[in-house]
């Protein structure tokens, strides 16, 4: 059975390769990709997600634009992560065009999808392959993998160190293929927006 897709991004290097993970799997289909600000200037976003389009030959996907800043709090700087432009700052001399966007709002285009579609050592393996799309997601991810190699050196609890983490690419794995989850819990969780404790992570209450 086909899985029906609406990705939102801030795109970074996880993102990248969680939309390329999507793209890749026979039994996803994409039905839009949403943009908004978060490790990168909302530009940047679109410009990236774009630019992974580009290099897996699906351009027709639609992208749409959503927020320019966060709704809640301050701006939080993701450039020692994700680089500058998030995605590694890798020259790009022939990036696709932002006329590739849609005009519809990302929020407006969410409503009107989820209403039309109701209810729906791998890394290095990969990356080393002879492919335009490993070459591509190498490029892209050396800032990630040289920031992580400074900053973590016992990898024995490697969630709760300073390195780079795919999160994205995790998230992705388990929409794609339940399977991917070996096991899991049902508990009460909230994600702290404001900045006091732990913003934009979410915490989980064990008790």
């Amino acid at each position: 059975m086909t899985k029906f897709l609406l990705i939102d991004v801030d795109c970074g290097v996880d993102d990248a390769q969680a939309i390329m993970m999507a793209l890749a799997s026979p039994s996803v289909e994409i039905l839009g990709i949403t943009c908004c600000y978060g490790n990168t200037m909302l530009e940047n976003v679109c410009k990236n997600v774009l630019r992974v389009l580009q290099v897996c030959n699906r351009l027709e996907i639609p992208v749409y634009q959503g927020a320019s800043a966060p709704l809640l709090g301050g701006p939080v700087e993701g450039a020692m992560y994700h680089g500058r432009d998030g995605l590694g700052d890798v020259p790009v001399p022939n990036a696709p065009r932002l006329d590739y966007l849609q005009k519809e709002h990302a929020v407006i285009a969410m409503l009107r999808i989820v209403n039309e579609k109701p209810g729906q050592e791998f890394y290095h393996e990969w990356v080393n392959q002879d492919t335009k799309k490993a070459k591509f997601m190498k490029k892209i991810s050396e800032h990630s993998i040289k920031f992580t190699d400074l900053k973590r050196e016992n990898t024995s609890n490697i969630l709760w160190t300073s390195g780079f983490v795919s999160c994205d690419s995790y998230a992705m794995a388990a929409a794609i293929d339940e399977s991917f989850v070996t096991e899991a819990i049902e508990t009460a969780v909230s994600v702290e927006l404001n900045g006091s404790l732990t913003r934009g992570m979410m915490v989980m209450d064990m008790a």
